[in-house]
């Protein structure tokens, strides 16, 4: 976002616009991705048992691109590094799915 502001807004368009026509590889991609992160998750623990792979996949399309979004319009008073901005938002999503 710091390079390319216009990249987070693409990716914003791409969850939020519903008649951008997603190619169906990309759908079974992510169906793929989020059942493995669902799957490795129970094993390890990090990730409650009652969770189903569309709760991954509102988690890591949703919060990232908004916590993104508003870093980008500057809505955050503290200056954290980008080093902690990462941890907090591994920590955000990770606490939404316990």
């Amino acid at each position: 976002t710091n390079t390319e502001p216009h990249a987070i807004n693409f990716a914003h368009m791409l969850v939020y616009d519903h008649e951008f026509e997603y190619p169906k590889s990309r759908h079974n991609a992510i169906d793929k991705l989020s059942r493995d992160i669902l799957e490795l998750g129970k094993k390890t623990n990090e990730i409650s048992d009652i969770l189903r792979d569309i709760d991954i996949q509102i988690t890591i399309l949703n919060i990232p691109v908004k916590f993104l979004e508003y870093r980008n319009k500057g809505y955050y008073l503290d200056k954290l590094s980008d080093q902690e901005e990462k941890d907090r938002l591994i920590n955000i999503c990770m606490n939404s799915l316990k």
